[in-house]
């Protein structure tokens, strides 16, 4: 299956206009080809992604979409955990069409900067640290996340201890609706079974999202 067909199918999957549905297609074929400038291949791509059907669950809970039924009852893609982790702040929104920018071209965020305190957030996670992760959330998060739901989260996932980051990749999202973000994907290798992390931060390096799978 090729990106096309792929997108294709995610949209057939939602419950929106034909011409919401030509946006969305272009917004991921998008973000399909800065994956791919950043060095991954579509297989990757596709791989991280999921399935059609899911990756259309995702986006129709994010764009607020009615859901269509589906056999499989309501599976989450990239950015909620299939044991109901709680996505918090900002994601990877395709609301207001929302441009993805290379970090390395960024005028607002600067690469090693976001990978190391991408880092920090994941060994915090590791060290079970949940008020380390408050205390690098801006206010909105720390409104809406408390430690404990945090420390709930975690555990939910039984995850093991910490191996190695297996992969990482990262943007801009520049969105007219809701500012600039820096946003990373950091797929980790725990002993129990892998973990994805998406965290997104604002322009003062706070964390502004966080989800995990």
């Amino acid at each position: 299956m090729n990106k096309e067909q792929y997108v294709r199918q995610v949209t057939r999957h939602l419950n929106a206009s034909r011409l919401e549905k030509k946006r969305i297609q272009q917004d991921l074929l998008s973000d399909i080809d800065v994956a791919i400038e950043a060095g991954e291949s579509w297989d990757e791509v596709l791989k991280r992604w999921g399935p059609a059907q899911e990756m259309a669950q995702e986006l129709s809970e994010n764009m607020d979409l009615p859901s269509k039924k589906s056999d499989k009852g309501l599976i989450i893609g990239i950015l909620s955990g299939v044991v109901g982790v709680i996505v918090i702040g900002v994601v990877l929104t395709h609301l207001l069409a929302p441009q993805q920018i290379s970090l390395k071209d960024s005028q607002h965020f600067d690469e090693e900067v976001v990978y190391q305190q991408a880092q920090r957030v994941i060994e915090s996670m590791n060290n079970a640290d949940f008020d380390a992760i408050y205390d690098l959330s801006n206010a909105k998060m720390q409104e809406a996340l408390s430690t404990a739901e945090l420390k709930e989260n975690w555990e939910s996932l039984h995850a093991g201890s910490f191996q190695e980051i297996s992969r990482y990749y990262s943007a801009e999202i520049d969105s007219r609706l809701q500012g600039d973000y820096a946003v990373c994907e950091v797929l980790v290798t725990y002993s129990n079974q892998p973990v994805t992390f998406t965290i997104s931060f604002d322009t003062d390096m706070k964390l502004a999202g966080f989800y995990m799978k």
